[in-house]
């Protein structure tokens, strides 16, 4: 249903420009004179006089008549009058500007980024609201931020519209719609029928959100081309070097030239050309030979145009290099067997120095119970919430199921074991009643689990429900290739295996002893700072930010690099449909749908009347 509007009433008092008009129309009334032979012709003249007393005949006055239409017209421009298309009672719209990474992109050097474009686009939904119509403003990227309560003062929406600024994060509007969906429930009577999301399109093509409402999407056009890094990691070789890779992409083209320069500090390691394609990223490799910790930072020199410039820069941290510490008791011989073949490890009980924590830690023994370690295994060691619900059986158990996709039996087959004197699940027991005490069955016979799983404070605990020298599991493919994976998981949770770069969104979880703070100072130089848990663990403070972190800790400062290292947001992938759990909505140019502003046509009509007035009386008279 539409309604007819005027933004400016006020200017409808220039209408009374009509009666001077009209005044001065008749004032200037001029007669022709001629010789007349008589004076009876005058009479005519009185005649005409009387019939042309003040706004008595107006028909054949085409001048007067264009006159008038030209004020209507003009009046009627500058009553800003607009065709409104939801215009019943109040309506709350909330309105939602992507800020994400990609919306810093610019068409052409010196232009515009697509988030001046997209704040142009909501000061016109601003400047265009209607009597009853109120605001909510939110910054999406990778979280939501409201800037503004539902309002209609346009200077408050205009203030917080101009601090708007770029966050270098990868985009998500997942948080950015819950937050519309929550403000919806108090919007007041009128409630929200719509929301405005302006975005460049850089999204991801499906969002976990019921919306309430209808979901305008404004879209604004991907910047120019563009070279960035999108990947930064390295593993180990051996024990004293890494293996680094650098990746660099293109966006908006189909290729880009550049140089990617990776430093330790002031030592220049590689300076390489790379010219990657907008299919094919470019990538290089190097070693680094290092037995201390360092830091590495990569840069990407474009040549030529670059949208971008947040995305230019990343950093890695690479550890100290140092062999996994892995304890495994003489007892189980078969086990430390099989792990002593992983190079890289420290078996203990063995020769050198017992380390404070072990990174694996593999046991039959209830005692070590309190040890902590990265992986823990534990062999027919059974805590007490256990014992209550399983009990030992006589008979021979063979393996029917497993959980393949667990890390412990990646390429691992179970067939032909068979057990003896294990633990089975007592009558009445099922699955479930282990996952409610927080084990999750891995391998499972006929009677209930036979391997269980459960993640702890310092890293996941399996148990063997049997021992494995009672069983034929040791004599088997699969107990070598188990092992290795051990090994494998425990690199893992040691960050043994490999190192990334930071992206930004969050910091890595620190470790530092229970109930120490950690102070966070950030690259525009504000701080945040937070609590170790029990466990040691600081984690969840945010790095919004490109830049060095500064880490301030009861042993000391350190500094983290964080980067932006989003393929998505480098490459300016754009989608054309936004698919939620029911519908989808198309990415496109479409209006908000608040109003059609309509003095431009008036303002264009008035042009018209002017020029046909100065034709019609200034043509040529017809010949006769």
């Amino acid at each position: 249903m539409s309604s007819f509007n005027f933004l400016a009433p006020i200017a409808g008092l220039l209408a009374l420009l009509a009666i001077p008009v009209i005044i001065f129309y008749f004032l200037k009334l001029r007669r022709p004179r001629a010789l007349v032979p008589s004076l009876v012709l005058w009479q005519q003249v009185l005649n005409d006089q009387r019939v042309n007393s003040p706004f008595q005949k107006f028909k054949q006055n085409l001048l007067l008549l264009l006159q008038l239409l030209i004020l209507a017209a003009i009046c009627l421009a500058a009553m800003q009058p607009v065709l409104s298309a939801a215009a019943r009672g109040d309506e709350a719209i909330p309105l939602i500007i992507d800020c994400s990474a990609s919306m810093a992109a610019l068409d052409e050097s010196g232009g515009e980024t697509r988030l001046d474009i997209a704040k142009r686009r909501a000061r016109a939904v601003i400047d265009g609201l209607l009597p009853g119509q109120v605001v909510s403003l939110i910054a999406g990227d990778r979280t939501a931020r409201q800037l503004t309560p539902f309002t209609s003062d346009q200077r408050m929406l205009r203030s917080a519209l101009e601090d708007l600024k770029v966050t270098p994060v990868e985009s998500d509007p997942t948080d950015a719609l819950r937050m519309a969906v929550g403000l919806s429930r108090t919007a007041g009577s009128g409630g929200v029928k719509k929301a405005v999301f302006i975005t460049d399109g850089n999204l991801p093509e499906e969002v976990s959100v019921d919306l309430p409402f209808d979901l305008v999407i404004q879209k604004v056009e991907p910047g120019g081309r563009n070279l960035g890094l999108t990947s930064f990691n390295a593993r180990p070789v051996g024990e004293s070097a890494w293996e680094v890779f650098v990746e660099a992409s293109v966006g908006g083209a189909d290729r880009a030239s550049g140089t990617i320069v990776v430093k330790n500090g002031e030592e220049l390691l590689v300076e390489e050309d790379v010219v990657p394609e907008a299919e094919t990223p470019a990538q290089i490799t190097f070693r680094v030979a290092t037995s201390e910790a360092v830091e590495l930072a990569a840069t990407v020199v474009p040549s030529g145009f670059d949208s971008i410039e947040i995305d230019n820069k990343a950093w890695i941290a690479l550890p100290k290099p140092k062999p996994l510490d892995v304890y495994c008791p003489t007892e189980l011989e078969s086990f430390r067997q099989a792990l002593a073949v992983s190079k890289g490890i420290r078996l203990f009980p063995g020769d050198g120095v017992v380390p404070e924590e072990f990174d694996l830690l593999v046991s039959n023994d209830a005692a070590d119970e309190d040890s902590d370690a990265r992986v823990r295994v534990f062999i027919d060691v059974l805590p007490d919430d256990l014992r209550s619900i399983v009990a030992k059986s006589d008979d021979l158990v063979s393996p029917v199921d497993w959980l393949r996709g667990d890390p412990l039996l990646t390429y691992v087959t179970l067939e032909d074991v068979q057990i003896s004197n294990a633990w089975e699940a007592i009558e009445g027991v099922a699955d479930a009643d282990f996952e409610a005490l927080g084990y999750e069955p891995i391998v499972s016979g006929r009677r209930g689990p036979l391997i269980v799983k459960r993640r702890e404070n310092f890293g996941p605990t399996y148990r063997f429900l049997f021992d494995i020298n009672q069983s034929t599991l040791p004599y088997r493919l699969g107990f070598p290739i188990m092992a290795s994976n051990l090994v494998t998981m425990a690199r893992v949770e040691a960050k043994l295996n490999e190192a990334r770069g930071n992206s930004t969104g969050l910091l890595p979880t620190m470790t530092v002893p229970p109930g120490e703070r950690v102070a966070v100072t950030r690259p525009d130089g504000k701080t945040e700072s937070a609590v170790a848990d029990a466990a040691g663990s600081v984690s969840g403070l945010g790095a919004p930010l490109v830049g060095l972190y500064r880490i301030d800790t009861p042993a000391g400062a350190r500094s983290i690099g964080v980067a932006l290292l989003s393929a998505r947001e480098t490459g300016l992938d754009s989608t054309d449909n936004l698919r939620f759990r029911e519908i989808d909505v198309e990415v496109g140019d479409a209006g908000v749908g608040a109003e059609l502003p309509l003095w431009p046509y008036f303002a264009v009509g008035a042009l018209v009347f002017i020029l046909f007035e100065w034709w019609y009386f200034h043509r040529r008279p017809a010949a006769t």
